[in-house]
């Protein structure tokens, strides 16, 4: 340093060479944040290009929280009235209600764990024609508490199984059951069937139809869509059909949809031997 050059004062913790003037410490300023930044300027749309893609799909499970609520103020509601029911009557009527109800919060929270990927696959040679019963009895009380016939029939040899896990493939056909009951849900006295027949391809077939609403063509063309929220049945009916079709690849089957004139027919075909 010139013995003409001002004396500058020390700055504590910093380096003897620092000197206070007020454009080296801008200097330093700048230079410090060069360091985070970019030196030369890319154009918005190439850093769009060069980036990856995100699909902006929300989890569609994650809107089923809002319908299992209303399961649950529906349940304390009837809760409320099967304790204050004046004859035998109400009761048994307001008790189908808890259970229809019950039933599908219990289906809903099924479907989600199909479509999250939560439940391990058990195969075993499961009878067809007990997977038809146990749909049957789950669907009972809304038979009771509404104007609904479901039949259930079995094109196959008595003894005839399916190569699944039998919770996932029964709760599959109760899921397209409830999707199906979301199409005909305006219709009084509605009838659905439910189906085993033998399918050529993969051995078994079993088949969801209704005879009286025939809904437009978006209902086949988007069944499995996992962004379509606003079908007939809303979110659940949405996630009823992602776990069908969830449940029908992880057994190495498919699912279909289909629609004419007579209504709609939603179907599964599973393995029918190991």
């Amino acid at each position: 340093m010139s013995e003409l050059e001002p004396q500058t004062p020390l700055r504590e913790g910093l380096p003897p060479t620092y000197r206070m003037r007020a454009d080296a410490h801008y200097v330093d300023l700048i230079e410090g944040r060069a360091l985070q930044t970019p030196k030369t300027s890319v154009p918005p749309a190439a850093v769009q290009e060069t980036a990856p893609r995100v699909t902006d799909f929300a989890d569609p499970t994650l809107h089923a929280g809002s319908d299992l609520a209303q399961a649950l103020t529906t349940l304390t509601s009837c809760a409320a009235l099967l304790s204050d029911a004046p004859s035998e009557l109400s009761r048994a009527v307001v008790s189908d209600l808890i259970k229809a109800e019950a039933w599908r919060a219990s289906m809903l929270l099924h479907a989600t764990r199909v479509v999250r990927k939560e439940l391990s696959i058990t195969r075993s040679a499961v009878s067809v024609s007990g997977i038809l019963d146990k749909v049957i009895l789950g669907v009972q009380p809304e038979r009771r508490v509404r104007a609904l016939t479901i039949d259930a029939r079995s094109a196959l040899p008595y003894g005839a199984v399916v190569v699944g896990d039998e919770q996932m493939v029964t709760g599959a056909i109760s899921c397209a059951l409830l999707a199906t009951l979301a199409v005909v849900r305006t219709v009084p006295d509605a009838r659905v069937t439910i189906s085993a027949s033998s399918d050529p391809t993969t051995g078994v077939a079993f088949t969801v139809s209704q005879p009286s609403v025939t809904p437009p063509s978006i209902w086949q063309a988007r069944a499995f869509d996992p962004t379509w929220t606003d079908r007939p049945g809303g979110v659940s009916a949405l996630l009823w059909m992602l776990a069908l079709q969830e449940t029908a690849q992880a057994h190495g089957g498919t699912a279909r949809v289909e629609r004419s004139d007579r209504g709609t027919t939603i179907g599964l075909s599973l393995a029918a031997s190991l």
